[in-house]
């Protein structure tokens, strides 16, 4: 018996698609993962074996074959979790394996059979809409971040029960119908104004171009004549963001690990500050750029 699941995972700041296909065999009882799995990967049998049993569906006693393609690519992270679930009970003749191939399945499980969120979400919802999968299937915490995608319907679930009611003909899963501009903040503001640098009306002028129009702009002045608070309020005043420049960005700053201090994916991504290169005595310079167009963000 066989099965194949759609699902994802991210290499870098990118994502690609991977097919999770599952055999099931006569012989000895075996749980078998291939296809470069990483460690996290690999223990996921566990996490699957414990939440199918605790969910109401034990391993069937046969040899069990996970193969995650192409498997010339390292795979990486929890997310597998889900998808390898789903293949295994459709295997097993426990789902309609028809339905499958229009969704994509991300999620992590817990041992209880709940769903854990996962990193990635939103650069994997914009994969599947460039490889035309308009289904994608995600625990609910990260439901919001990957609805940000326009022309992909996001459902969210729980449980892993959930999603099993789901394709068996019961209670749908939850739509994620979100406006993506409805995550944009109002403002970033950490108490620093523009106003309250006294003077300098060309300094000011010139960042706040450089801030609306997302451009690079290099300061060069005597130190002590206010560029510390006009360098910092000009990075936290960007341009006006929108859904598309932030799908761009997330993936870096998921990359870089900066993921959890960015709680609004359609804004650029989290900026550390102006930051000075090639100070000298007296001077200092500034790079404040927004890395969505290419520029170089502080480091």
């Amino acid at each position: 018996m066989f099965a194949h699941v759609h699902t994802a995972a991210l290499r870098g700041v990118e994502s690609f698609l991977v097919e999770v296909e599952v055999n099931l065999s006569s012989g000895l009882p075996a749980f078998t993962v291939v296809g470069l799995p990483h460690g996290a990967v690999r223990e996921s049998r566990d996490r699957v074996a414990a939440a199918l049993r605790n969910s109401g569906f034990p391993l069937p006693h046969r040899r069990i074959t996970v193969n995650l393609a192409p498997g010339d690519v390292r795979k990486e992270g929890t997310a597998f979790d889900l998808p390898i679930a789903v293949g295994l009970l459709a295997a097993g003749g426990h789902l309609d394996d028809a339905l499958l191939p229009e969704c994509t399945f991300l999620g992590e499980l817990g041992l209880d059979g709940s769903l854990l969120p996962i990193r990635g979400a939103l650069p994997i919802a914009a994969e599947c809409a460039v490889a035309g999968i308009r289904t994608l299937v995600v625990p609910s915490a990260n439901a919001e971040e990957a609805s940000v995608v326009p022309g992909v319907t996001v459902l969210s679930a729980v449980t892993l029960c959930d999603v099993i009611t789901h394709f068996r003909g019961g209670r749908s899963l939850d739509e994620g119908a979100l406006e993506p501009r409805g995550l944009l903040r109002e403002s970033v503001s950490d108490g620093l104004d523009m106003r309250d640098v006294r003077g300098q009306a060309v300094a000011k002028r010139v960042l706040e171009i450089a801030a609306a129009g997302s451009h690079n702009v290099l300061l060069t002045w005597a130190a002590g004549v206010g560029q510390d608070d006009a360098g910092a309020q000009a990075c936290r005043d960007p341009a006006p963001a929108h859904p598309g420049r932030g799908a761009r960005v997330y993936p870096c700053s998921l990359g870089r690990g900066h993921a959890e201090e960015w709680d609004a994916p359609g804004l650029p991504a989290p900026f550390p500050g102006p930051s000075s290169h090639g100070q000298r005595r007296g001077t200092r310079r500034w790079w404040i750029s927004d890395p969505a167009w290419g520029g170089q963000p502080g480091a």
